[in-house]
């Protein structure tokens, strides 16, 4: 796994992620030309992924026109908007980065981890990477578990790996450290009551950074650090809601449209498309924006509704037109609803006893949930008449609807067993907490801005400048979640063994104990995703290392076997070791084998893989 320095393959792929980043910021001064540079940022990855969605969709399966002739006009239309005045604020940016340095630091020399990564977020990459295009019938083979869920967060890789020449296999998870940092620079802002052309202060932005991450309860560094689609919900989420109280107000006060609605159509058309249940949140967020601006009352009730539908149709737009793509040429390849019959009504009680059982387990979010919505409640009256309040309204609503959309996926989506067990409850409630943080943040601003600012200021603001700087190197065991046993044991057997395949080779993969392609999705992915890539003829998985499932990988046609762990030596291997053998001369042979430390036996294994894979059970 990633070491301790980056390797030169990783700061091509940083400087790939940081080109990707400056098109977003000159394409969203394109299409959100006095907004906050965060802001921009978003703005710009929700065209960069309608352009290139649409072309893919429209163009890819029927003329093989690929993916590079859409980025070379975004490039140029970026270029072009630059020389012509577009987007040059840049407030608060560089005192963000210079904050935010130890932190990308840490995180530089990061390799991809946890399962999801492998089965599914990174093969989309690789495929885009590769040929250009969106997988469909009758192209080539996806290794992606869902190889059409939307691609929106797979743009970024795909456009830093041109940019580096190789592929970038760390730039979403970098991409998403950067979110982060724009989520910080965000609350920073607001809590500063900086304009978007006013640079925000130090102790502000750095307040902001503590907020968006290490004290925001629903931060995870497996799932907000990996490729993981949260970090992209949750800051789009925290934009949207932000931009839409704005908007309240506006239409409250002058009955017009406010300057940010173009903004938040584009941060609506990149939630939408980042992950298959964006559309859920796009929704809660559209619905509770809505809500709000009715208990306004705007002057002119009709045309701001118009304006509030003119600004979501370009996300339901582009979720459409991806339905249609996925239905046309490949159905089948994501997540599909249940049909209507199959429904999990009956479970419905268990449904909800498993989410309530979810949230007494880790009830501090949910908490400061009810928090938010009772100082909403309890300001409605001024909502239309002060953004905080409304603001307040805004961030309540969306924590209710994104319950309520993932009590409709338990009924409709989920297959009874996962329904059951409310799957990955926490990780889709944590997308709506950044903007659960800024709304409680914005309650304490008073008490800030009274005492803290007046006498305290110098001191605060250099220990939290200091926290900021100073966190990332002492919490670096905790952000490195690459580092986390048997992450780093895997990956050296996968180094050994893309040593030794061949391209014609057809790759057994034998992993004790391990369930739902755990360990073999990792060292399936450490050969064709991580460098030098190598690419062979096919893949067999197996759950036992034994004599019969070595001979039934061989009849099917193996030349080469991955092993986990020979627990009573096998083929030349010793007793509790993993190896690579390869088949010649009617039998296997060794071609390299590794020892594992008899310590991992006293260590927690991370995510799904058992001890027994690597023999410690």
């Amino acid at each position: 796994m990633g070491g301790i320095l980056p390797t030169g393959h990783q700061l091509a792929g940083a400087g790939g992620t940081v080109l990707v980043c400056l098109l977003f910021l000159l394409l969203g001064g394109l299409v959100a030309r006095r907004a906050a540079p965060e802001i921009r940022l978003l703005a710009g990855w929700g065209l960069a992924s309608l352009v290139l969605t649409a072309w893919g969709a429209l163009t890819g399966p029927v003329s093989g026109i690929d993916l590079r002739i859409a980025l070379a006009g975004l490039v140029a239309a970026a270029i072009a908007g630059l020389f012509l005045g577009g987007g040059r604020n840049w407030s608060g940016l560089g005192r963000t980065l210079a904050l935010g340095l130890p932190f990308l630091a840490v995180l530089l020399p990061m390799a991809p981890s946890q399962f999801d990564t492998w089965i599914n977020l990174l093969p989309k990459a690789a495929y885009l990477a590769d040929y250009h295009r969106f997988p469909a019938q009758g192209l080539p083979e996806s290794w992606s578990f869902i190889p059409v869920a939307p691609y929106t967060t797979q743009f970024i890789a795909w456009i830093a790996s041109l940019a580096a020449g190789a592929f970038a296999e760390t730039a979403m998870g970098m991409f998403n450290a950067v979110l982060l940092l724009a989520a910080g620079l965000l609350i920073g802002r607001v809590l500063s009551a900086s304009g978007d052309d006013a640079t925000p202060p130090w102790w502000s932005i750095a307040l902001g950074l503590l907020i968006a991450a290490p004290l925001n309860p629903g931060f995870s560094p497996r799932v907000f650090l990996a490729p993981y689609g949260e970090t992209g919900l949750a800051v789009t989420c925290l934009a949207s809601a932000w931009l839409a109280a704005r908007a309240v107000l506006a239409a409250r006060e002058r009955g017009v449209a406010a300057p940010d609605l173009s903004s938040l159509a584009w941060v609506l058309v990149a939630m939408v498309n980042i992950k298959q249940s964006g559309i859920g949140l796009v929704l809660a967020a559209g619905i509770a924006w809505l809500i709000a601006l009715l208990l306004a009352r705007p002057a002119q009730t009709r045309r701001a509704v118009s304006h509030w539908l003119a600004t979501m149709l370009p996300a339901i737009a582009l979720y459409l037109l991806w339905r249609w793509y996925v239905y046309s040429h490949m159905p089948g390849g994501e997540l599909e609803p249940r049909r209507f019959a199959d429904w999990n009504w009956p479970i419905l009680p268990g449904i909800l006893a498993a989410i309530a059982w979810a949230i007494f387990t880790r009830p501090f979010i949910y908490l400061l949930t009810l928090a938010l919505i009772g100082l909403g409640i309890r300001h409605w009256r001024q909502a239309g008449r002060e953004q905080v309040p409304t603001f307040w309204v805004i961030a309540g609503l969306i924590c209710l609807g994104q319950v309520g959309f993932l009590v409709f996926t338990y009924i409709a989506h989920f297959p009874p067993d996962w329904a059951l067990r409310a799957h990955s409850f926490f990780r889709y409630f944590s997308q709506t907490s950044l903007a659960l943080m800024l709304g409680l943040a914005l309650a304490f601003r008073p008490f800030v801005a009274r005492y803290l600012m007046t006498s305290w200021r110098s001191h605060l603001a250099g220990s939290l400048i200091l926290i900021i700087l100073l966190g990332p190197l002492l919490a670096w065991p905790v952000l490195r979640v690459d580092r986390q046993i048997p992450q780093p044991q895997l990956a050296e057997l996968g180094s050994l063994a893309a040593a030794a395949i061949r391209e014609n080779d057809r790759v057994a993969i034998l992993t004790p104990g391990a369930t739902d392609d755990a360990a073999a999705s990792f060292l399936r992915g450490m050969v064709m995703f991580m460098p030098p890539r190598v690419r062979p003829a096919g893949f067999l998985a197996e759950s036992t290392a034994t004599d019969s499932a070595l001979a039934n990988a061989r009849q099917d046609g193996a030349t080469l076997a991955i092993i986990s762990c020979a627990p009573a030596g096998l083929a030349g291997i010793a007793p509790r070791e993993g190896g690579v053998l390869r088949w010649k001369d009617g039998g296997w042979a060794v071609e390299a084998r590794i020892a594992w430390p008899p310590e991992l036996r006293r260590r927690a294994f991370a995510g799904l893989i058992p001890p027994a894979t690597l023999c410690m059970e």
